[in-house]
């Protein structure tokens, strides 16, 4: 009897357990809510090159953050990925905890401010160390370490026109795994290099960069016949795309049966 009541004990507190668990908060719902909240941050933005009372924070090439209150202080290798702080928002609405918000310094609205995302702040900052960490900046000092023989032999052929698609990427990128898939879609013929493994793809691709005066901040970058587009600019990709399909000769009908 003492073994049944203890049951039905331990039953009713796992039942009361039970309906205390689905009174809580929904946590796919409490997911939705956070970020309609980060939207709507994101909405309310607007940073442009004069903006006043906002913080640019990017990471230099020793892996160390520096802050500046101008747009225009952040130097021309470190622009693509620039956490923003505006200093006018209550710092509730300022995601600085788990989440950042970056701005494209390179890349503008019809209105002229820049293009904003919010990100998820731990995955940033390692993603952006292993930039930094894997050279994948055209900084001065890495193409100061280039073979100065290797580098002329690649300017010359940078010089040369091309009519190669070439994608220059990483194994761990997802952004090239989408221009990758997005060429093989549409038929797009191409060469990858992987500047990870192959030295010589990644100084050609700095060179290229360099000489087309690009803001290759990183991976993807297509030089498409000797256009240079940093990262997955899909509109322009598929712009490219839509021009070399036209140019290509539709097949000629199989020719009528002899009589």
């Amino acid at each position: 009897m003492r073994r049944f009541a203890r049951f039905v004990v331990a039953l009713a507190a796992v039942s009361i357990a039970a309906l205390g668990c689905e009174r809580g908060p929904n946590e796919e719902e409490d997911a939705q809510r956070r970020a309609q909240a980060e939207l709507k941050v994101l909405d309310k933005l607007q940073i442009s090159e004069k903006s006043e009372n906002v913080l640019f924070t990017y990471m230099d090439q020793s892996q160390n953050y520096q802050t500046v209150p101008k747009a225009e202080d952040v130097p021309d290798p470190f622009r693509n990925d620039v956490i923003v702080v505006d200093l006018k928002l209550p710092p509730e609405q300022r995601l600085a905890e788990t989440k950042v918000i970056v701005a494209d310094l390179n890349v503008r609205d019809e209105n002229g401010d820049f293009k904003l995302r919010i990100e998820d702040r731990a995955a940033f900052e390692k993603a952006l160390a292993l930039k930094r960490q894997w050279r994948l900046t055209p900084t001065p000092d890495r193409l100061a370490q280039i073979d100065p023989a290797k580098m002329q032999q690649l300017a010359r052929q940078a010089a040369q026109p091309s009519d190669k698609i070439v994608l220059y990427s990483t194994s761990w990128c997802g952004y090239c795994r989408k221009v990758r898939e997005l060429f093989k879609a549409k038929g797009v013929p191409f060469i990858e290099r992987d500047i990870e493994k192959d030295d010589e793809a990644a100084t050609e691709m700095q060179i290229r960069c360099a000489q087309a005066k690009a803001q290759c901040g990183g991976v993807p970058v297509v030089d498409w016949k000797g256009t240079i587009i940093p990262g997955y600019d899909e509109p322009t990709l598929q712009r490219l795309i839509a021009a070399l399909s036209a140019a290509v000769p539709a097949p000629a009908p199989p020719a009528a049966p002899g009589p």
